[in-house]
Order: structure tokens, then sequence, then C-alpha cells
């Protein structure tokens, strides 16, 4: 009888784990908002992101992500110009379900970016660097295949925000 039960629980504790990985890719769109450190007025702009992601356990996601934060004018008294930049991200995210459709989730991780300064009437600059993201969201999933989101993300070192809608296809 032990053997039973002890054999009914690891295939019930197995089918658990199978159902909980789940590879996906997904995109997002939003409003990315780079930080002026109250040197000039930068004007927000619209960003994207294209996401490949894996949920290892129904608590746990890893995602790796490019992440285009658009171009900014900006102006000051003395001059004006445009400022872009994307980054590479890894990140963990970790998940808090509110019932079987919907979750809110936190995140952080790592990322390397890349951008362009131009000063109108002096040229441009190119600049790169790391540091550390974190975030927070919230999901919905309508149906087995597909999950809508709505997430916040600060990544350091670049000075960006972002306010994203995003979209995940699961597999």
């Amino acid at each position: 009888m032990l053997r039973k039960s002890l054999l009914v629980a690891s295939i019930a504790f197995a089918s658990l784990g199978v159902h909980a990985e789940q590879l996906y890719l997904g995109a997002s769109v939003g409003q990315a908002t780079y930080e002026d450190d109250g040197m000039a007025d930068v004007d927000e702009s619209t960003g994207f992101s294209m996401i490949l992601g894996y949920q290892a356990s129904p608590n746990f996601a890893l995602e790796a992500a490019y992440v285009d934060f658009g171009s900014a004018d900006f102006e000051d008294d003395l001059v004006t110009g445009e400022v872009e930049a994307s980054t590479i991200a890894l990140s963990g995210r970790v998940i808090a379900p509110l019932g079987e459709k919907a979750s809110v989730y936190a995140r952080v991780g790592m990322h390397k970016w890349d951008g362009e300064g131009t000063v109108h009437a002096f040229g441009s600059r190119d600049y790169e660097g790391n540091g550390m993201l974190y975030g927070a969201g919230f999901s919905f999933k309508p149906g087995q295949s597909i999950e809508f989101g709505l997430e916040f993300t600060k990544y350091e070192d670049v000075d960006v925000d972002t306010v994203n809608a995003a979209i995940r296809f699961l597999f």
C-alpha cells in the first residue's frame, strides 16, 4: 500500500512539474522615460521589446530580452539634441498567482546597453554601460497559450524607466 501511495505521489509531482515548465516568446510596447537629472527637458519616447522566456515553475521564470528605448528629443537653455538607447537584458521573474488566470510579479536582473546622444551643432557621441534592472507587473492569461501583461521596469546606469503592455505566446 505504501509503495502505491509513493508511486501515485511521484506521478502527481512529476505531472505538476511538466505543466509548470513552459517556453514563451513575447513582445511589449510602451512609454520609455529618460531621466534628465534636472539639467534638460527630455521628451518621452515609445519603446518596444522582444522577449524569450522559460517558466521553470509556477512561481519563477527566466527571461532574455532585447529592449529598444526609442529616441527622445531634449533641450535646455543652450542646446537641443536627441538621445536613443537599447539594451540586452537577462532577468528573473518571481510570480505570485492571484487565481487561475491572473498573477502579479517582480523582476530583477542585469542589462548591457548602448546608446547615442546628439547635440545639434556639436555632433554625436556613443555611450555604453551595464547595470541592474528591476520592476513589477500584472498578467492575465485568458487561455492556455496566451498571456497579457502590464509592467513597469527601471533600468539603472542608462537611467530609463519603461511602462509597457506585453503579450506572451506560451508553448
